[in-house]
């Protein structure tokens, strides 16, 4: 009403959940490209793209590293140490590498990745030990003698 009078108006329907579903679907179509064109193993998150979740823990005779590791096999994964410091480092290659298919849900990493740990106590580098099973790499590491001697001053 207006100044006391009706007016006749238009109905018209407005569809505002219409909209968002072609903005959601077009959405998808560029995440789904994205995802078969670049790799998420080149996104800055550790000096290679991924990094596997590892717990560290020490007891009084060595420092246990715990790496989640799914799917891969140990011949992928490689362990070195060079003055204190242990490097993991390998390539998850993903299963289901299929070009034509469409990804719905993504939160798995694949690629090459790389992981270093400083171990801050002495350690006997020749004694250390890694074993890769049920999709964990345990490395032990043994606790060397302690570097610093006091000297007794006369």
């Amino acid at each position: 009403m207006i100044g006391g009078e009706v007016k006749d108006m238009d109905i018209v329907k407005i569809d505002l959940l219409g909209g968002f579903q072609e903005a959601e679907e077009k959405m998808e179509l560029i995440m789904e490209e994205m995802a078969q064109h670049i790799s998420r193993s080149f996104a800055p998150r550790s000096i290679s793209g991924w990094a596997p979740p590892m717990d560290l823990y020490e007891t009084p005779e060595e420092i246990v590293i715990l790496v989640e590791m799914a799917g891969m096999k140990s011949e992928e994964i490689q362990v070195l140490v060079e003055k204190g410091v242990i490097k993991i480092a390998g390539v998850r290659n993903n299963p289901v590498a299929d070009p034509k298919r469409r990804v719905h849900q993504m939160e798995i990493d694949f690629g090459p990745f790389e992981r270093r740990v400083r171990i801050r106590v002495p350690i006997d580098e020749d004694r250390i030990q890694a074993v890769y099973r049920d999709g964990f790499l345990i490395i032990k590491v043994p606790k060397g003698p302690e570097l610093s001697k006091e000297i007794i001053v006369k």
